[in-house]
């Protein structure tokens, strides 16, 4: 992949969730950024990479449920724990024609996990 990463964002946070601008990242080819809830001290982390030779991300399965899902049309996995109050969920999806592989880690259960990937939306395409 050429030029750095296209910047996505989630649109339709957890009531309470925001940007903490200060602790993301944004390399070439990387970005992660996280979502804070001062309430209930909470985060919501929103990481994605090109995927290239050599990357690989590693998933913790111990004690999780792994369901296939869809996320806007692009096929994913799932990573439920019965305990999302202490633990978080993941859900990772790869986008094909981007060559994009995202992954998202919240204290949320199931319907609300899914839908906060779906609502994951460009922002802008570097050049």
């Amino acid at each position: 992949m050429t030029g750095e990463i296209p910047q996505y964002t989630i649109t339709d946070l957890p009531e309470g969730y925001v940007e903490e601008p200060e602790q993301n990242i944004s390399e070439d080819d990387f970005a992660c950024k996280v979502y804070y809830n001062e309430k209930t001290d909470r985060s919501i982390y929103f990481d994605y990479a090109y995927m290239q030779q050599g990357t690989a991300w590693t998933y913790v399965t111990e004690d999780a449920e792994n369901i296939a899902v869809t996320v806007n049309g692009l096929e994913g996995e799932m990573f439920l724990t019965d305990d999302w109050e202490n633990a978080r969920n993941t859900i990772t999806w790869f986008d094909p024609q981007t060559n994009i592989q995202f992954s998202l880690n919240a204290n949320v259960g199931q319907d609300d996990i899914l839908h906060i990937a779906e609502s994951v939306s460009l922002v802008k395409t570097e050049k």
